[in-house]
């Protein structure tokens, strides 16, 4: 006696073509359904597999990002794309990576390319003065629960002077060449910046409360015309700690 056939291969039908239907939706729907008063976005293209967007950052930088969705990422439970990024103004500043979330738990970053001290002064507490930036093989795994879990890469600065804000005054230093590298340091996600002879200039620590704490050296403040301090060139003299996006 034969068995009735199986009807699952319906259900699977269907849900298959719900998905399909879902991901050609347009995403500027989605967006302005989902944030009908927020304008941070403009020119909103493609649907959530591809598609391009303008992105107002901070102090009015534009940027105009590209992604596609790599099916890959799916399989591990993560959202997944590869992205594109420019600023609209300055065209120095060019990235590119891919990026990967699972909600707002894990988010798996790794990029390289370019930004120039302009853009870069925009989303940083540091103004980076007529010069750009490099970025190699940045890798960032971040968790709710466990913060940074990854911190690595290198970049390089090669432009006029960094100004840094510290104990309520701004430290403009007159440094054209860093060599800088990303690491976990005593689990603090740390970018430590070296001169052309490899020597310790400052670092910059991202705490998992979201503050930025900065360890200036003595060999750094050196550089100010005036500055008369004693100490051996690798103390820190200065230390600050400033909260993201104050």
């Amino acid at each position: 006696m034969r068995s009735a056939p199986s009807n699952w291969w319906i259900v699977y039908f269907f849900v298959l073509l719900s998905l399909f239907s879902m991901v050609q939706i347009p995403i500027a729907w989605l967006y302005a359904k989902a944030a009908p008063n927020q304008n941070l976005l403009s020119d909103v293209q493609g649907n959530i597999f591809a598609g391009s967007v303008q992105l107002k950052t901070l102090q009015s930088v534009h940027s105009n990002i590209n992604w596609q969705v790599t099916p890959s990422s799916l399989f591990k439970g993560l959202l997944g794309a590869k992205f594109s990024a420019a600023d609209v103004a300055d065209p120095t500043t060019a990235l590119q990576g891919h990026i990967s979330t699972r909600g707002r738990t894990h988010i798996n970053l790794a990029i390289a390319g370019a930004m120039s001290g302009e853009t870069l002064s925009a989303v940083t507490p540091f103004k980076w003065n007529k010069g750009k930036i490099t970025l190699d093989n940045i890798d960032v795994k971040w968790s709710k629960d466990k913060a940074f879990a990854k911190f690595s890469g290198q970049g390089n600065w090669r432009g006029q002077s960094i100004s840094i804000p510290a104990n309520n005054q701004v430290i403009t230093l007159p440094i054209d060449y860093i060599d800088a590298e990303l690491a976990m340091v005593k689990n603090v996600a740390t970018i430590t910046a070296r001169n052309q002879n490899k020597q310790l200039l400052f670092s910059v620590g991202l705490t998992a409360n979201g503050s930025f704490k900065t360890d200036i050296t003595q060999r750094a403040m050196q550089m100010l015309p005036g500055y008369s301090g004693t100490s051996s060139a690798d103390t820190i003299v200065i230390t600050s700690v400033q909260k993201l996006g104050k």
